[in-house]
């Protein structure tokens, strides 16, 4: 599901008109309008500056500090409880955008859902108003929702996704910056590596010399680490990963797997093999591996097919093909680093390699 979000809403002074609304009207058109539109419409109102949302469950996240009065067209006032921001399913020929509207205003005296047209040009969303239709909205050219008329108002086909309940609502407490933080949210790379990092990619000016004491590195990385005499099963039924590695682009990727057969290593080249060649635009030439039996069979012949050249090195020559071998041994150690920080038992070991993986890419680390 695509996600567009919405430029974020100012806070409104106090003569700032919100909504066109009338107080007195004769009483058989009032009784015909409330009738002819439901409870749950959201209405389009170039009048308005402001979104203005009836449920407090609609929203995701709230602030009572944001609470104030809204000055009507007819000079009279709407009381809001609070603000915050509120997310709606919207779609247009079948496909479905969850659109972010942020600092809604909460007012239950409202009729219905109100959405700022002002807001939304504001976010470079345009509305197409067509005459006896409905209405059209598309951003940067591209339609992504509609809606309809209601006793001549516009009605926005959309669905509001209610927000956690109050009890539930995750509260982060800022903690203070140190190496060690860093260190664990880096995935626990090397020491000197973990300084190099806040240095120059997070511009962050840490003065913390004392040195980086990681119990789980200490325990994980351990040379003498006992390999499981079995294979530990993930959620997903994986029990092994493969690694392929471009000496060219210095670029991993990990692939979990169920079993160490021909077909399975083959379709996980394929993925990876695939992928590259889109992003880069030069076709995969060359292939080193060990002299493993998943290599073979089914494996070997796409190779032969495709042109590709397959290298396999000697047998307890490890050090030839060095630079995945050594990939696959940080990977290890990563793996077991977060699971022991974390608390997690070992099953989790699939989403603890794939984290070690993305973030051995996305930092630099001295060979």
């Amino acid at each position: 599901m695509a996600s567009i979000a919405a430029a974020s809403v100012d806070f409104l002074d106090e003569g700032e008109i919100s909504c066109a609304m009338i107080e007195s009207v004769d009483d058989n058109l009032s009784t015909l309008a409330l009738t002819s539109i439901p409870v749950n419409a959201t209405l389009l109102d170039s009048g308005a500056t402001s979104h203005l949302i009836k449920s407090r469950e609609m929203f995701h996240s709230y602030s009572e500090a944001d609470a104030r009065n809204v000055t009507t067209a007819n000079l009279g006032t709407l009381r809001t409880q609070g603000g915050g921001t509120c997310y709606v399913n919207v779609s247009y020929k079948g496909r479905s955008i969850r659109l972010k509207l942020n600092n809604c205003l909460h007012a239950p005296g409202a009729a219905v859902n109100l959405l700022s047209v002002g807001r939304l040009n504001s976010a470079g969303i345009g509305c197409n108003f067509i005459p006896n239709e409905g209405v059209c909205l598309s951003k940067n050219g591209i339609a992504f929702a509609s809606g309809h008329m209601i006793n001549r108002l516009f009605s926005l086909d959309a669905e509001f996704i209610p927000g956690p309940p109050s009890d539930e609502r995750v509260m982060f407490v800022k903690v203070p910056e140190s190496m060690y933080l860093h260190h664990l949210r880096l995935g626990h790379p090397g020491e000197s590596a973990t300084r190099t990092l806040v240095k120059s990619l997070l511009k962050s000016q840490i003065k913390d010399v004392e040195p980086i004491k990681c119990e789980p590195c200490i325990i994980a990385k351990h040379v003498a680490t006992p390999h499981p005499s079995k294979s530990v099963e993930t959620p997903h039924r994986k029990k092994y990963f493969v690694a392929f590695r471009c000496t060219g682009m210095k670029v991993s990727n990990l692939q979990l797997i169920a079993d160490k057969v021909p077909d399975t290593m083959l379709e996980a080249f394929i993925t990876v093999k695939e992928r590259w060649e889109k992003r880069t635009g030069f076709k995969v030439k060359r292939f080193q591996c060990d002299g493993g039996t998943e290599w073979k069979g089914a494996f070997t012949q796409y190779l032969n097919d495709h042109g590709i050249k397959m290298e396999v090195t000697p047998r307890c020559e490890h050090w030839m093909n060095g630079e995945i071998e050594r990939f696959m041994r940080t990977v290890q150690g990563r793996i077991l680093t977060m699971l022991t920080t974390a608390q997690l038992p070992l099953m989790y070991w699939g989403e603890a390699a794939l984290t070690a993986a993305y973030l051995l890419n996305v930092t630099t680390l001295n060979a």
